[in-house]
């Protein structure tokens, strides 16, 4: 729900740099959660390079925090309840018997 209205929001470029396409970011789940990796990918890493050590682990901490959401997040895509909805729309002609999920190539 929103206060007022963003039919005007300007659209953005997609994440892939060699795709020269803008779409409104509601389109766009996947660019953000990419995006929000390589962020979050480049702060652990900084968090790498300091000379204190408890930064240092907590860049360690970050890194492994990424890896358990990436887990998570693939299971998402591979889910009894996603695979269920699926074949259901391909049972029902809504989606091509050949459609299937591709993995999310991270940015990391």
């Amino acid at each position: 729900m929103h206060l007022q209205s963003r039919s005007g929001a300007a659209d953005v470029k997609r994440f892939d740099p060699d795709d020269d396409e803008k779409e409104h970011i509601k389109n766009m789940p996947v660019d953000v959660a990419k995006e929000i990796v390589r962020m979050w990918h480049e702060f652990a890493c900084a968090l790498d390079n300091l000379a204190d050590d408890e930064l240092k682990a907590l860049g360690q901490r970050a890194h492994e925090i990424m890896a358990d959401a990436l887990k998570a997040a693939e299971a998402v895509r591979t889910n009894a309840v996603t695979e269920g909805h699926i074949a259901q729309l391909k049972k029902d002609g809504k989606l091509n018997p050949d459609f299937v999920i591709d993995p999310i190539q991270w940015p990391v």
